[in-house]
């Protein structure tokens, strides 16, 4: 699916990006998911949608075990789990590298 002029100004800092540009941007806008539950599911399907993915119940669904309930805890995690999402859709980075820091 080629950028319309609306997405090449919309996404133009995504586009940008190295790692990303015009085919990553188009990847991520043909790109799906299932959002998560609670707070961290909240936070990460804001992350997508902005990003240019589409929620559906029929997509890959986010990996959000033992998501905290804590809001700024939930915040990180859906963060996490977005950035996850993104890099599995894109195929670059180490999957799994982010990793929630264990609270005192």
């Amino acid at each position: 699916m080629a950028l319309r002029p609306e997405d090449k100004r919309r996404y133009a800092r995504h586009i940008l990006l190295p790692e990303i540009g015009a085919a990553g941007q188009e990847a991520l806008q043909a790109a799906r998911f299932a959002p998560a539950p609670g707070p961290a599911g909240e936070v990460a399907a804001l992350y997508l949608e902005r990003a240019g993915l589409e929620a559906a119940a029929d997509g890959p669904a986010l990996q959000l075990e033992g998501a905290p309930e804590d809001p700024s805890d939930a915040a990180i995690a859906g963060a996490f789990a977005a950035v996850e999402h993104i890099k599995a859709t894109l195929g670059v980075g180490t999957p799994g590298a982010l990793v929630l820091p264990a609270k005192d």
